[in-house]
């Protein structure tokens, strides 16, 4: 059965100025079409609220618009949906650019301010920028809305508008019950810099614009704002972005989001549901993308006749698996050219087809994408394991160098990722690139660091373990020494540069671990070579572990089986900095931490193989233990073994 709605004034179709002037004038009409409008969103949003266009004109907001229909519907049919069956709506959009999700969205929770008591909205731009534009867009809306449903604004500040009801000349002041409704409902617009974002107040919506875009501690902004978000009926949380490359909170909530492991819904709108972006007329410029008519093109692309010439791959998939026609093909490619110049990667973040071509790297990708992307097809989550010992147990046995008692247990919230258990005869690295195991902020923009742990199996060529997370020195240290000690003694690489390796280094040094990777420092002055144990990065080494890593990835060397590892590494794009160089970095606020630990464990490796031919080539028959030049000064250690050892914690 229809929905009730009430009787429309004579002479006026809703939505109308005449419509709205008529409803000043009845008080008791007026309160009929507030209840009704408060019970259908798309009514109101349509008849009265209006924005400005591309265009520059004063547009209605219909979600009905022919050019954004199918997106705009899709995205509202999911909120009416879950606001109405279960009283709460949560989304995380992964967008094509400009068919109006922030502009719904803002239509959305103005719905809500006005017809809620007390609905205090916050919104969270990647940028100053990006603030004023949608505090723009709300102010426009308000401005613009009927007189006889305009609430009074106490104050209107820089960055929040506050409604306080409706004017004494208002017929919705009183309504013929003698009720007043002042609703006293109000929006704020922050940007993500602010670390602590939205936490001093308790909100009923909250949406975040571009997300992928904000800084690093994306997660402690989200996570603030998450406990301060109401969870009871009329609560509204929306989170909208295009892409920024592989990793990084908002890809990390899409992929929750996507596989059901939240209750936020994920929500995808490519290019193609938009019918404005579409090429129909023909042009000169246009025409010369052809070799044949436009209309002959078209028809081609309907009954897919092409030559495979005209149309390039990715061309071929838009026609074939998205339905695509020849307008729409006609206009992705004039955008490649005009906006992306040509850039393929930048056009599928900015205009993603599938949700994979949003989170492909910006800018120039450090490893090889296609390598990656295939090893992708084999990633699995891996077993969870812990140590099994506590912490004065595990040192003992380190003292004892007992390697078959670093046994591990199944732990479902473990630390330890394994792929493979080791295995006899087989040689492996651990790598580690520690930190202070703590958050940390620098005027509230940086986020601390993950200490990562790498377990790299030499005979096969495969990541076989994995640690990552927020561990302080010490405990990184009984880890890695523990990991290296049950895959059968393996060569134990920190990171000793930052001085958080140092606890591990000292243990070591204490327990006299024999194999230790050992840094060459050599002094060009005094014509001196030293070894300092752990492994240094400076800008030197940094350049080398990567140039190693990227040929090994793309040589196809390393078998990777952890997402993690591979979304990190997707993520790490070259750079410019200031005084002309290029550093490989994270992009779209990723860590790095796991992906320097392969690195360092790669750049290792490929020291210890021309080792390994250089002594083999000088005495074939040495033994592998006594090849001390990177990973164990052994005659120290074989001395040390003479000398009574005792327990020395530090």
């Amino acid at each position: 059965m229809a929905p009730y709605k009430p009787p429309i004034p004579a002479g006026t179709t809703p939505g109308s100025d005449e419509f709205h002037e008529a409803l000043e004038k009845d008080a008791k009409l007026a309160w009929e079409w507030f209840e009704f409008y408060e019970k259908n969103p798309k009514d109101f949003l349509r008849e009265c609220v209006k924005i400005i266009d591309k265009n520059g004109e004063l547009v209605p907001l219909d979600i009905d618009n022919p050019k954004y229909v199918r997106a705009q519907n899709y995205f509202f049919n999911i909120y009416m949906r879950n606001y109405f069956s279960t009283g709460r709506f949560r989304a995380v959009v992964l967008k094509a650019r400009q068919w109006g999700c922030t502009t719904v969205t803002k239509g959305i929770e103005l719905h809500a301010m006005v017809f809620s008591a007390y609905h205090r909205a916050l919104c969270v731009a990647d940028d100053n920028d990006g603030a004023e534009g949608i505090l723009e867009i709300l102010r426009d809306m308000y401005d613009n809305l009927p007189r006889w449903i305009k609430p009074a604004t106490k104050f209107d500040r820089n960055n929040r508008i506050r409604f306080e009801g409706w004017p004494d000349d208002s017929p919705l002041h009183k309504t013929l019950e003698g009720k007043s409704h002042q609703n006293k409902s109000w929006m704020r617009v922050e940007t993500a810099a602010n670390a602590k974002a939205g936490r001093k107040w308790s909100i009923r919506s909250f949406s975040g614009s571009e997300v992928a875009f904000w800084p690093k501690h994306a997660a402690k902004v989200l996570g603030g704002i998450s406990q301060a978000l109401a969870k009871t009926a009329g609560s509204i949380g929306v989170l909208e972005s295009t892409g920024n490359g592989w990793g990084g909170e908002f890809y990390e909530r899409c992929e929750r989001s996507r596989k059901g492991e939240s209750p936020w819904e994920f929500v995808f709108i490519p290019w193609y549901w938009i019918d404005e972006y579409r090429l129909t007329a023909q042009s000169k410029m246009e025409l010369d993308y052809l070799k044949v008519s436009f209309a002959m093109f078209c028809r081609q692309v309907k009954k897919g006749e092409y030559d495979a010439a005209q149309l390039s791959r990715r061309e071929r998939s838009f026609a074939a698996d998205h339905g695509c026609d020849g307008a729409q093909i006609l206009w992705w490619r004039y955008t490649l050219d005009d906006s992306c110049n040509g850039d393929e990667i930048l056009m599928g973040q900015e205009y993603p087809a599938v949700p994979q071509d949003a989170f492909i790297v910006d800018g120039y990708a450090a490893f090889d994408p296609v390598a990656l992307m295939r090893q992708m097809e084999d990633v699995t989550d891996g077993a969870l394991f812990d140590l099994s010992r506590d912490e004065d147990e595990l040192r003992t046995l380190i003292y004892k160098r007992d390697i078959k008692a670093f046994d591990l247990a199944e732990n479902r919230r473990g630390r330890i990722h394994v792929w493979e258990h080791p295995v006899e005869g087989h040689e492996y690295i651990v790598a580690v690139d520690p930190s202070e195991g703590a958050e940390s902020y620098v005027e509230e923009s940086q986020a601390g660091d993950n200490t990562a742990i790498i377990v790299g199996d030499r005979t096969t060529g495969e990541v076989v373990a994995r640690v990552a997370g927020r561990i302080v020195p010490d405990q990184t240290a009984l880890l890695a020494m523990a990991l290296a000690y049950r895959y059968n003694m393996a060569v134990l690489a920190p990171e000793n540069n930052a001085g958080f390796g140092t606890a591990i280094i000292e243990m070591g040094k204490d327990y006299a671990y024999p194999h230790f990777f050992l840094d060459r420092v050599t002094d060009n002055v005094m014509k001196t070579t030293t070894y300092k144990m752990g492994w240094n990065t400076n800008n030197k080494t940094r350049h080398e572990m990567f140039t190693t890593a990227r040929a090994d990835i793309r040589k196809g060397l390393w078998k990777i089986r952890d997402s993690m590892l591979l979304r990190e590494m997707l993520s790490m794009v070259f750079k410019h900095k200031e005084g002309g160089f290029v550093k490989i970095e994270p992009t779209g606020g990723s860590k790095d931490d796991v992906c320097l630990a392969f690195v360092i464990m790669s750049r290792v490796n490929h020291l210890l193989g021309e080792m390994e031919k250089n002594e083999e080539k000088k005495d074939a028959r040495k033994p592998l233990d006594k090849k001390n030049m990177l990973y164990g000064e052994w005659q120290r250690l074989r001395e040390l073994e003479d000398r009574p050892r005792r327990y020395s914690p530090w």
